[in-house]
């Protein structure tokens, strides 16, 4: 199995996962801050939070 995890800038939380097997099979981990879009072959991640300017 493949994982692909996306965390914060400062490595302190972790926003999603997904996890792909051995017959491509795709799961999606989102936590509330995290939108992921799938249209076709391309896929879309946004994660809400404001950066601190």
């Amino acid at each position: 199995m493949k994982r692909v995890i996306f965390i914060s800038k400062d490595n302190d939380e972790i926003h999603g996962m997904l996890e792909f097997n051995e017959s491509n099979k795709v799961k999606i981990h989102p936590r509330w801050n995290v939108n992921f879009s799938v249209e076709n072959t391309e896929v879309i991640i946004d994660v809400n939070y404001s950066e601190d300017e």
